[in-house]
């Protein structure tokens, strides 16, 4: 019976997307090595034990350098203001999809009524100057809505960006001033 190191590199290489010297360096790899090397560089605490995937916090992963730090503080914030500007832009959709200027025949995809192409808008080559003006007292407060609700999410994303950046730079400071 083969082992299952060796049903795996029979599989390698009977893949199609792997070239001839990728196969051979994987099956040149020892299962027991790969293991240790991966333990070997795997950050620990200051205790020497693994971090825990849901209980660690960016600035515990700060002791792999400020740099992995940073970067999970990054993922961490870009999380929450997305979650942010969803909630903020999700009346725009609703506004956009309630539109009704395209039919069903011009849609080529689900998401297109969420577009603003989905708003109507006044006839370019309309003649009827009461017809115009009734249309743009009607699209007027959904213009407003969508224009404040558009400002909103550009100003709070630039409001945290700003923050971010400051940190960064504190952060980068402090570890200048550690490490002279």
């Amino acid at each position: 019976t083969q082992s299952t190191w060796d049903q795996f590199l029979l599989q390698i290489d009977q893949m199609e997307s792997i070239t001839s010297n990728e196969a051979e360096i994987l099956s040149d790899a020892d299962p027991v090595k790969t293991k240790r090397h991966g333990e070997e560089y795997v950050l620990r605490d200051a205790h020497g034990r693994q971090f825990e995937l849901w209980k660690t916090t960016p600035e515990e992963l700060g002791v792999g350098g400020i740099g992995i730090e940073m970067y999970f503080v990054f993922i961490k914030q870009m999380i929450w203001i997305f979650v942010i500007l969803s909630v903020i832009a999700f009346p725009t959709i609703v506004i956009n999809y309630l539109g009704g200027y395209l039919n069903e025949v011009e849609k080529t995809s689900p998401f297109e009524s969420s577009t603003i192409a989905n708003q109507k808008g006044i006839p370019i080559y309309t003649t009827n100057r009461t017809a115009a003006e009734a249309a743009v007292e009607q699209h007027k407060t959904l213009m407003y809505a969508t224009i404040y609700l558009d400002f909103s999410y550009c100003l709070v994303f630039l409001i945290v960006i700003f923050p971010f950046e400051w940190y960064n730079k504190q952060k980068e400071a402090h570890s200048k001033h550690i490490l002279t």
